[in-house]
């Protein structure tokens, strides 16, 4: 898989390889407004399916790191036969409870984190699976510079 940053009309380009494991980039790409997430290489059509894949993408700073979604990849046939990689985003809710005892969403309670704004054009298959996302960030600029593929 390849995130893919519009940095002003610029796009950079960071490959995910599909390797299980923790993997943190040396030097932070900068904020975009919009992240896409596109496939990587096709696999042979000869192949049995690929095994479905989940992806913690994060934002590590000095401070920590928070999770910003996780992304399921499964496999699908493409139109020539080849297996290619589809993605389904899974949003993390945030919540605590307020001084009432009330469960919130955290940004209600704190203010700090922002909401995922899907800004996809394609429509998922049956599955419920996109042949590639875009996203945004309410409240902030979007990066990731570190995952965890499981």
């Amino acid at each position: 898989m390849v995130l893919d940053y519009d940095i002003g009309g610029k796009h950079l380009s960071q490959p995910v390889p599909m390797k299980l494991g923790e993997f943190t980039l040396t030097e932070a790409p900068p904020g975009a407004d919009k992240l896409r997430i596109l496939p990587g290489d096709a696999f042979p059509a000869e192949a049995s399916r690929p095994s479905d894949r989940a992806v913690e993408l994060y934002q590590s700073n000095t401070q920590g790191r928070s999770l910003v979604c996780i992304v399921h990849v499964r496999y699908f046939r493409n139109r020539t036969g080849l297996w290619t990689a589809n993605f389904q985003l899974v949003e993390q809710p945030l919540v605590a409870r307020d001084a009432q005892g009330n469960w919130k969403p955290f940004t209600e309670i704190r203010g700090a984190a922002g909401l995922i704004v899907l800004t996809s054009s394609t429509l998922p298959n049956a599955e419920g699976f996109y042949p590639s996302l875009e996203f945004g960030m309410n409240l902030k600029k979007v990066y990731v510079n570190s995952w965890v593929l499981r």
